[in-house]
């Protein structure tokens, strides 16, 4: 992926993080902008970055019933357009990622600013930068980690 590639994902990305951090919503424009940029280097017939969407749809949907006030449409949204860039092989980095950025965010908004809704955008985006660059990192070895 080309420097241009990156550049747009981080522009986009700290677009959604500033105003998820400042309004605690997640805008529909640059989450358009942000599907846009992972279908547009997307590779022709590469299909691993819808399989993970199916996933992900089993996986938050129960939860979404249990914790419908903790994890907003926003949120969601943008669970699944990280979905895009990744493939079934990043997909656990991501979630992990995920689920511990956003517990160190809960934590820290529950101990100092006293506050039960906190934004996850920038949890999500930071797990998505990290899965993203972790799996090319690993391709740079020559060996297999088991």
């Amino acid at each position: 992926m080309s420097p241009g590639y990156w550049t747009c994902f981080g522009i986009i990305s700290l677009w959604i993080m500033g105003v998820d951090l400042q309004c605690k919503k997640i805008p529909f424009l640059p989450l358009l902008l942000l599907t846009l940029l992972a279908w547009s280097f997307r590779k022709e017939g590469q299909v691993e970055g819808l399989i993970p969407i199916p996933i992900i749809l089993f996986l938050f949907f129960p939860l979404l019933f249990l914790f419908s006030k903790k994890l907003g449409g926003g949120d969601i949204k943008l669970i699944l357009v990280s979905c895009l860039f990744l493939t079934y092989k990043e997909l656990p980095i991501f979630l992990f990622f995920t689920g511990l950025i956003g517990l160190a965010t809960a934590l820290f908004y529950l101990h100092t600013k006293q506050q039960k809704i906190y934004p996850l955008g920038p949890s999500i985006l930071l797990s998505l930068s990290m899965a993203l660059y972790l799996s090319h990192a690993l391709q740079l070895f020559p060996f297999e980690i088991s």
